[in-house]
Parts: C-alpha cells; structure tokens; sequence
C-alpha cells in the first residue's frame, strides 16, 4: 500500500505502516443515519461528496452578497458530530450547502484534494487547526456562527473565504501560499496573529465586527484591505507587508495600531477615516506613503517613524497629531521636500506652540518663564514668520491706538502750534488727519517708506511726553516693519 507523503505527524515510516483506510462510502453511510463519526490517523479513500446523499434540508437566510454569488437558499442538515483528525483525505471532500448542527474537527488533517465548504453553515465549533489543503479550499459564502479554529492551517492552494460569515475567527500561525480571498468577508473576532500570506491576500469590502489581530502577520505581496470595516481595536503591530499595502477608503472605528511596521512597497491609506488613537510609532515606510485626504477624528502619532516621502496634508492632522520633537521635525523636512510649502508653515507654527508647553532649559542665564513670554508674543506678532497678515493687523492697531492717543493729548486742537511757522503747514482737523499722521509716524521707523513728520508741539503738554511718545511709535514702526518683511520673506518670497 502507497501512503501519500503529506498525512501526520510523527514518523513518517511509521505513519505509513500504521494508518488505516476507511472509504469515503462508509462515512457517508453513517452520516446518512446520524450516527456519530469518529476517526484518527486513518486514510479516506474516495470522494466525500455530501450531494450523493439524500438529507433532509432546511431554508437558510443569505445574505445579500451570498445571493449574489448565487449560493442555494437549502442546506442539507447533518446532526452527527465529525471528528476526523490527523488524517488524510486521498479525494475530493465536498460539503457544500450543508447544516451542521454538531461540532465538527478535521484538526491536523490533510486535504489532498479541492475543498469546498460553499455556503455551508457551522452551528457549533469547527476545528481545522494545523490542517493543510493542498488544492483549492473554498468556503466562499461559508457561515461560522461559532469558533473557526485554522490555528497553524496550511493552504497550499488557492484559499476562498469570499462573502463567509465567521463569527470568532481564529487563524493565528496559519500559511497561505497561493492568494487568499476574504472579498466581503464579515467577520466577529479575528486573530490572524503571525499569519504569513506568500501570495496576494484579500480583504476587499471585509467587515470586522470585534477585535482584529494581525499582529506580525506577514503579507510578502499585496494586501488589500479596500473599503474594509474594523468597528473595534485594529492591530496590525510588527506586521510586514512586501507587498503593496491597500486599505483605501477603510474605517477605523476603533484603535488602528499600526506599531513597528514594514512597508517595503507603496502603503496605500487614502480616504481613511480613522475615529480613534491611531498609532504608526516606529514603522518604515521604504516607499510611498499615502495618507491623501485621510481623516483623523482622534490622536495620530508619528513617533520614531521613518519614511521618504509621506503624502499628507497638514490641514488632514493638525487637530490630531500627538508631539514629539522628532516627528515634527521629520513632517517639516517632508514637507519642504514635496513642495507643501503652506503645509511646512502650518506644521512649523503648530511645533512652535507645542514646543512652548515642554520644559526648557536655562539659555545665556535667562529664565524659561522669560524665554517662553517672548515666545509668546512672537506667535502673535508675526505666527512665527508664517503669519505675515498678523504683523499687519497689529500695525493697524498701534496706528488707531496712537491715533486717539494723540487726539487727545490735543493734536488738531487749539493748542497744536506744530509748523506754525511754516506757510504751507495745516492744523489737521478731523479724525482722518490725525490717524494719518499717526500712520506716518509709525511707517517712519525704518525711513524705509516716508520721512518722520515734524515733532508736535502743543501748549500745556509735556515737550518729553510728546517726545518719547513720538520716539515708541517709531520704535514699534520699526519692529513690526521689520516682523512683517520676515514674514513675507519665509512664506510668499521663497
């Protein structure tokens, strides 16, 4: 007798010399009269095809994707509990459109043929655990209202779990060497945790009600995980993706760890909205990283990542992004690199703000509260040199309040004998006149713009308050002159 070399564990010499056959017929038989079947390190000779048997059926509810790919709307209802483990199965194993009301174990088997479970449906627990298919395993349209146990599973071939149902689905160390389709999968619990997918793995559409862990799963080429749903905790942390990494317009509606993460291709998370802590920390992005009109309705952190170009928008993360020095550098520099200039400006002023609530160190013998108040009044002044429109709206200010300041002290008045002795001088006489003068006073600072006007002399009032007033307005003509052009020169003049 010829023992295919795939079957069990232990020795494989003695393996072949132990395990026993039993036809494929004499299962069916006892499934037919819902006897239990039980049998370990045993070989199934034949097809196990549950369409040869006539059961009794029951109506199932589909759902709409299942209709669509056109799965019967009966099952065939089996009530004895399958345990087949640590076997082989030598021919086709079909049980498609069944209803198993027991729990079934096929744990530690081989699968030496095409699989198909389509639309079949698991009332209790199903174990598959450390199984390998070596054909095409199909559950396409498959429903686990219970525990699916593929711990340590191996897929040799194609792996179909299209449009399934799986309640808490446990996948952890299991290989898929050929694709893997999970398309419109919905699943309640996920643990895919050190997973390794060798070729194209898809979960386009997916649907993860509870927890998903793919915790150093391991996808060497792509990975789609398109329009998919994680409605709870998202880890994917020390996940390697060789391939490129797909999940475009997704949700995450709870925590997206994204932690310590290789992304040796393009990592695709454009239209992302993200409504929890989303975490990135010390991940490398070895290609494009793009975030393009992603959303952020909590923190995002940055911390200790790596990447070369990360396509992102400052308007997209501002509100969310968690500080720390070296990330915020690190968006500055890549900011500049692609030419989002505006984005650099608004990420430096926020680094500058943030940067104000960290402890500082004594600079020159000069106190932190000192260094922070000036601090402060930059930010105002002139946003740091982003925000030139500031500089001008406190020029404007100072020109009104020296304005009504020189009003009355009495400039335009009785008393003003400024210029007396000149015949071309004018007494200003309104409210426009004085601001003008004030304004000329203030632009005078620099004498970049205009000549200072001459210093007012009005009767009854101090020749050095007039004077030091006269000089400050200057002053701060000067400084915000000064302010202003920086401004200009860091953001429009690049």
């Amino acid at each position: 007798m010829v023992v295919l070399p795939l079957a069990v564990h232990g020795d494989e010499a003695s393996s072949k010399n132990t395990l026993q056959e039993v036809k494929a017929s004499e299962i069916l038989a006892k499934i037919k009269m819902g006897d239990p079947v039980e049998y370990s390190h045993v070989i199934v000779r034949g097809d196990l095809d549950l369409s040869k048997l006539d059961l009794p059926t029951k109506r199932v509810n589909r759902t709409l994707s299942n209709q669509i790919w056109g799965l019967s709307e009966t099952s065939k209802i089996i009530v004895s509990p399958i345990k087949i483990n640590d076997s082989s199965f030598d021919g086709f194993v079909s049980f498609s459109n069944a209803f198993f009301n027991e729990e079934i174990d096929f744990s530690d088997s081989n699968f030496t043929k095409d699989v198909s479970f389509i639309g079949a449906t698991f009332s209790g627990y199903a174990d598959l655990g450390r199984a390998k298919f070596y054909g095409v395993a199909d559950f396409k349209g498959t429903t686990f209202s219970g525990f699916a146990n593929f711990v340590g599973a191996t897929f040799i071939g194609y792996a179909e779990f299209t449009s399934a149902f799986i309640g808490y689905a446990q996948f952890a160390s299991a290989t898929f060497s050929m694709p893997a389709s999970f398309f419109t999968t919905i699943f309640g619990e996920a643990n895919f945790m050190d997973i390794t997918f060798r070729r194209y793995a898809q979960f386009t559409s997916a649907t993860f009600s509870r927890e998903a862990d793919f915790t150093s799963a391991t996808f060497s080429e792509e990975a789609d995980f398109m329009n998919a749903n994680f409605w709870e905790l998202a880890y994917f942390r020390g996940a390697i993706f060789n391939g490129i990494a797909n999940f475009a317009r997704s949700n995450f509606y709870g925590t997206a760890n994204f932690e310590s993460i290789e992304f040796s291709k393009d990592a695709i998370l454009n239209e992302i909205e993200f409504r929890d802590i989303t975490s990135f920390d010390n991940s490398q992005f070895n290609e494009k990283a793009l975030f393009e009109n992603v959303i952020f309705k909590s923190k995002f952190s940055l911390n200790k990542t790596r990447y070369n170009k990360l396509y992102i928008r400052w308007y997209n993360i501002k509100d969310s992004v968690i500080y720390d020095d070296e990330a915020y550098m690190s968006l500055m520099k890549n900011f500049r690199d692609l030419g989002y200039f505006e984005d650099y400006d608004g990420c430096y002023f926020q680094y500058r703000k943030e940067h104000r609530g960290q402890p500082w160190p004594l600079v020159n013998g000069v106190d932190e509260p000192i260094l922070k108040s000036i601090d402060f009044l930059l930010e105002w002044f002139y946003g740091y040199g982003t925000r030139p429109i500031n500089a001008i709206y406190f020029s404007i200010a100072i020109i009104i309040v020296f304005g009504i300041f020189w009003r009355a002290i009495g400039l335009g008045g009785p008393d003003n004998v400024t210029g007396e002795d000149n015949d071309d001088w004018e007494r200003p006489d309104d409210i426009l006149d004085i601001l003008s003068f004030s304004a000329t006073v203030f632009l005078s600072g620099t004498r970049l713009f205009i000549d200072p006007p001459d210093l007012p002399r009005i009767r009854g009032r101090s020749r050095s308050l007039v004077k030091k007033s006269f000089t400050v307005e200057r002053i701060l003509g000067a400084l915000f002159s000064i302010l202003f052009f920086l401004a200009i020169s860091r953001t429009v003049v690049r």
